[in-house]
């Protein structure tokens, strides 16, 4: 019974083993796309840090 487990535990470890050591091809990264008016973005960011909680008007 003991022998059984030994060899069910050793088998399923190769399994894993093979299947991730098996060559696959990565997918590739995509390129990050910047918006135009970064500056706007940018500006928007500032006010939102710089932002003390009084009260708009």
């Amino acid at each position: 019974m003991i022998f059984l487990f030994l060899l069910l535990a050793i088998t399923a470890f190769l399994i894993g083993f093979v299947l991730g050591t098996a060559s696959y091809k990565p997918s590739s990264a995509k390129k990050i796309k910047y918006d135009d008016d970064y500056a706007r973005i940018q500006k928007e960011y500032e006010n939102f840090l710089n932002y003390d909680g009084t009260e708009q008007q």
